[in-house]
């Protein structure tokens, strides 16, 4: 009985009119729980480099954290969470390059979200711009 107390609200619901005739006076109580349930939500897909979706992978990935704040307590976590969905081998060639320096440095080399956010604007975003440039002077020529 008392985790029910500790984990809800008791609020005084008056009655309605037809029933205030019986009894002016008469209240219920209606219990309200306190805990939030999580929205269901999916992780993002595995990061791959394709030029079509490398705002949608991060955006995906701010969502995710946001929503789920509760499960990331620092930057760190946030990053190490994101790089888990590095799998294709043009991707995996960089995190590998990171995790080099952190073993010859005994520090992973981004420490913070926003510094992450840039470092990962800068090595994928760029790429896929001239991707996409050369991709529309190809079709161009054909």
């Amino acid at each position: 009985m008392q985790a029910l107390i500790s984990n809800s609200i008791s609020v005084s619901i008056g009655i309605s009119p037809l029933s205030r005739l019986q009894s002016s006076t008469e209240t219920s109580t209606t219990t309200i729980p306190l805990h939030h349930s999580q929205p269901n939500i999916s992780p993002p897909m595995d990061f791959t480099r394709d030029c079509q979706f490398d705002q949608t992978f991060l955006s995906a990935c701010c969502l995710y954290i946001q929503l789920c704040i509760d499960q990331f307590l620092c930057d760190q976590n946030k990053i190490l969470w994101m790089l888990s969905f590095f799998r294709s081998s043009r991707v995996t060639k960089w995190l590998e390059g990171l995790f080099r320096e952190e073993s010859s440095t005994k520090s992973f080399p981004i420490i913070f979200w926003l510094d992450f956010e840039q470092v990962f604007k800068n090595q994928f975003f760029l790429v896929n711009t001239a991707t996409k440039v050369m991709n529309k002077l190809e079709g161009v020529s054909y």
